[in-house]
């Protein structure tokens, strides 16, 4: 099959670059681990950057998930409020933390020959990411773009080696939140957090919420969630509920995700 001769591909890559896996717990790090599990073996071992950015959610489940694949996992702790570089909030942002945190993880492999591998796939290269000017200058390897692997090829080869978080939904920081220019702190965050939860209590899935000011905000879920959200007993409480915290302004994007 063509998917599987891409995954041989993989193999081949990492094969040629030993190296240490920066892993998130998404689709396309998950199979990176995966690939690099069957290479490496027991040696076999990733980083995952734990900082106020991520949930509690997204830490429990990439250290499960390392752990089911059977390959060996630092979790490395991350101060990103004290980088003014990435607190300011400016348009390349992403680049700056990217950069911090991939330095971090590089001075961390266990050996000067090898690579710090990135789970980038080709899909990300058509869209607009400042992290990844960060990876060619730190020399990150991506092993998906050179197998020629794409989002669809990734969620399905995933599902087909039996990686529990093929179908896994983005989670991008909590950051991406917070609109570009408005200082990030600890208290923006945590409302960002508590305001997802909201939503996740209620049973919506795959959520976001945006920051607009201090009295509003933007919400987006999935556009199969839609309808259930206008049921008018769902309205009400998502109403009181975020009011309870604070939220005058509730906008919702009509668009869905």
């Amino acid at each position: 099959m063509k998917l599987l001769h891409k995954y041989e591909a993989l193999k081949a890559v990492l094969a040629e670059v030993p190296g240490v896996v920066a892993f998130s717990g998404g689709a396309d790090s998950s199979l990176l681990l995966k690939a690099a599990v069957d290479v490496y073996g027991s040696n076999a071992s990733a980083f995952f950057g734990d900082s106020v950015l991520q949930t509690d959610a997204d830490r429990s489940n990439a250290i499960r998930t390392a752990r089911d694949l059977g390959a060996d996992l630092r979790v490395v702790e991350l101060t990103p409020l004290h980088w003014r570089e990435f607190t300011a909030n400016p348009p390349d942002r992403c680049y700056h933390c990217k950069k911090k945190v991939y330095r971090i993880f590089k001075e961390l492999l266990p050996r000067r020959e090898m690579f710090l591998l990135d789970g980038t796939n080709l899909d990300d290269l058509r869209q607009d990411r400042p992290g990844r000017r960060a990876l060619v200058e730190l020399d990150v390897k991506t092993p998906l773009i050179e197998a020629g692997l794409s989002k669809t090829d990734v969620r399905s080869l995933g599902k087909m080696l039996g990686v529990v978080t093929w179908n896994r939904e983005s989670a991008s920081c909590l950051a991406t939140r917070i609109p570009t220019g408005m200082v990030i702190d600890a208290d923006k965050l945590g409302l960002v957090a508590h305001y997802e939860g909201i939503l996740i209590g209620a049973g919506f899935s795959g959520v976001r919420v945006g920051l607009c000011d201090s009295q509003s905000v933007k919400i987006a879920i999935k556009e199969a969630d839609l309808e259930r959200f206008f049921q008018s007993k769902v309205r009400e409480k998502m109403l009181s509920e975020f009011g309870a915290a604070g939220v005058v302004n509730l906008w919702l994007s009509l668009r869905g995700r």
